[in-house]
């Protein structure tokens, strides 16, 4: 009798801090985990060293185990930047000598410059060879998409955007109490700090606005900006929230927004956006694909003060326009974001992958073929040709 494999997927640990985590809850919200019998294998977590160390030895053991037993179908591999990247490396590799068949996930919007500024040549080196020898490669936008398939030459690039869940229509666009609410790592590169600059000027104009703060990251240093601007009746750097607090603070808001310098299509941003929410956010990677300006909302330019708090302004003043934009990213978020359509697309790339590995094999790009005996990705066709568009 034929030995049954599983598919296995590598990532955060749930309930821990950031993107990959909210997506994986998505996943086992939705049943998809469950439906597809996915044995789910969290390598990190949110806590004490001594906890993450014996999270990621589990993990391992439990990859090498099951691809010396040739019981894994298929995995699927979550990655950001920095100590993710390099931690889920040593799982590729398990994967890649046993010949298993891999799916590389980048949620990380700031990839190429991660790539670009802070790797040398031989860690690019590196990056270039998982790139390369994993079957298939998912990307949260299409900006992300391009770069991918320029730096390595590959086909078998698919964007998959992150998942958000619709609310109920709400009345949170009707409301006059002018608060502004911020999801996301709270440090300079995701603009928090400038956002905190900008509400001088906003209060200023409009005494009773309202910033809500609220992710982890530099908390403590957002609060002491706050209160050397004197801003802490207007300012409230809250930290991380769960689900359902944040839930609640959106349904609360009156406008979300995301300064961000870096991308990829933020979890934060769908949500709000489902919530109903005008967006105030700059042109930064994946947000383009679901905010245009002038109509889910306003974008303006990474780093812009002056720029960020006249967007903000100008909708504080107008709840027509905040209502108008707020109800087209809802029906936005519906039509192109839904979990439903993001967990359809993966189901799908597991299916084609799984049927068609062993038919249609993989040209790698000139130079980087991999050694004689070796096993590389497979070429799936898509319906885009050489990638999948925004799903």
């Amino acid at each position: 009798m034929e030995m049954r494999k599983s598919i296995i997927m590598l990532g955060t640990r749930p309930d821990a801090f950031g993107g990959i985590a909210s997506v994986v809850q998505h996943y086992e919200s939705d049943g998809f985990l469950q439906r597809k019998q996915i044995s789910y294998l969290p390598t990190h977590c949110t806590g004490k060293r001594s906890e993450k160390i014996q999270l990621f030895a589990k993990a391992m053991s439990r990859v090498i185990y099951m691809s010396i037993s040739n019981k894994v179908e298929l995995a699927h591999v979550h990655v950001a930047i920095n100590a993710s990247f390099w931690r889920k490396y040593s799982f590729l590799l398990v994967l890649f000598l046993f010949r298993v068949p891999s799916v590389l996930h980048i949620h990380a919007g700031r990839f190429p410059e991660f790539y670009d500024i802070q790797c040398g040549p031989v860690a690019r080196l590196l990056i270039r060879f998982a790139f390369t020898h994993v079957d298939r490669i998912i990307v949260v936008s299409n900006e992300l998409n391009r770069w991918v398939r320029d730096i390595t030459g590959r086909q078998g690039v698919t964007t998959i955007c992150n998942p958000a869940i619709v609310q109920p229509a709400n009345e949170s666009v009707f409301r006059t109490s002018p608060t502004l609410i911020f999801l996301g790592h709270i440090e300079a590169a995701k603009g928090a700090f400038e956002l905190i600059d900008a509400m001088a000027a906003i209060v200023a104009a409009c005494p009773d606005a309202r910033l809500q703060l609220c992710g982890d990251g530099q908390v403590e240093d957002a609060r002491a900006h706050v209160r050397a601007l004197a801003l802490e009746n207007n300012v409230e750097v809250l930290g991380w929230v769960g689900p359902k607090r944040r839930e609640q603070l959106l349904q609360q808001a009156s406008i979300f927004v995301l300064p961000s310098h870096f991308e990829g299509l933020p979890m934060s941003l769908l949500e709000a956006m489902g919530s109903g929410l005008p967006v105030v956010a700059t042109a930064v990677g994946g947000v383009p694909e679901a905010v245009t300006h002038e109509v889910e909302g306003l974008l303006v330019a990474p780093g812009d003060v002056a720029a960020l708090t006249a967007a903000v302004l100008r909708l504080l003043a107008c709840p027509e326009d905040r209502l108008k934009m707020g109800l087209a990213g809802r029906a936005k978020v519906e039509a192109r974001f839904s979990r439903r359509n993001a967990v359809t697309a993966v189901e799908n790339l597991y299916e084609q992958l799984i049927s068609t590995r062993s038919t249609t094999p993989y040209k790698h790009p000139p130079g980087q073929e991999p050694e004689k005996g070796a096993v590389g990705p497979q070429q799936v066709i898509t319906r885009g040709g050489e990638h999948e568009d925004l799903v």
